[in-house]
């Protein structure tokens, strides 16, 4: 059964869809910057870049970091938490995606 305090949200991207700034990345997902390198820290979220300083975040990681952003706020759930329920969020979506087509 869906968990209705949890639904995924639908994004659009707009503009080039090229990588976003760290700055971006934090004010289009509402994540604070220690929040980020825990995200990163633990594989969460995965940037282009191996510094802080150099990292980029394709733009689809945004809604990876608003799920993450609201488990950590709603849920208080900790790093390794939050990406064992993306993940199976995700994948949750990609079983139903090809059941739709069947």
């Amino acid at each position: 059964a869906d968990n209705p305090a949890l639904p995924l949200q639908r994004f659009e991207i707009v503009g080039d869809g090229g990588p976003l700034d760290l700055a971006s990345f934090m004010r289009l997902s509402q994540l604070e910057p220690d929040a980020v390198s825990h995200l990163v820290d633990s594989g969460v979220l995965e940037p282009l870049g191996r510094t802080r300083a150099e990292w980029r975040f394709p733009q689809r990681a945004v809604v990876r970091g608003c799920m993450a952003a609201r488990l950590m706020r709603e849920l208080e759930l900790d790093e390794a938490s939050i990406g064992l329920v993306l993940d199976l969020l995700e994948e949750r979506d990609s079983l139903r995606r090809e059941l739709a087509m069947l």
